[in-house]
């Protein structure tokens, strides 16, 4: 991966005409989208014929505009709401947490930025062993930034109180 980094650049020139065409056919379909699925199929008939890259481009390499091209913006915009909705969530848990909580709280907030962050360049968040686990650590993120029993003490203060309901 370095190698090609260190020849091609962060973003070769193949990228940014993939991006290219995928804004071209999200003006063709702006609302519905091509379908889901469909950019292995429709990405062929997008391609200039100046279009040089080796490989197949089996995704768009940006997570939010392959789901444009695929579902319309309609969607893409509801998806990018959702993210940044979970990252307001567990941002505001870390500013009112308390110390433990707090880094674990602010590991998970960071992890998600930078992958949302590095999907919009490639498709990391397609990759389903990738997905599953941010899918997990995202969710565990959000249950506890939004349990009201945030705090390891407020647990312990709660316990000895149910202990007494049982004979």
């Amino acid at each position: 991966g370095t190698g090609r980094i260190g020849s091609q650049g962060l973003f070769d020139d193949a990228r940014w005409s993939v991006y290219g065409f995928c804004l071209e056919a999200i003006r063709q379909r702006p609302i519905l989208g091509a379908g889901v699925g469909t950019f292995v199929d429709l990405f062929p008939s997008l391609r200039a014929d100046d279009f040089y890259s080796w490989g197949v481009w089996e995704s768009a390499h940006s997570t939010i505009l392959e789901i444009a091209v695929e579902m319309g913006l309609p969607v893409a915009a509801m998806i990018v709401v959702a993210a940044l909705a979970s990252l307001f969530i567990l941002a505001r848990a870390v500013i009112e947490s308390k110390a433990q909580s707090r880094r674990s709280l602010a590991a998970i907030t960071g992890i998600v930025l930078l992958s949302y962050l590095h999907s919009t360049i490639d498709f990391s968040l397609q990759i389903p062993g990738y997905f599953i686990l941010f899918g997990i650590l995202l969710g565990c993120g959000l249950a506890r930034a939004l349990s009201p029993l945030r705090e390891a003490g407020a647990v312990l203060q709660s316990q000895p109180a149910l202990a007494r309901q049982w004979p």
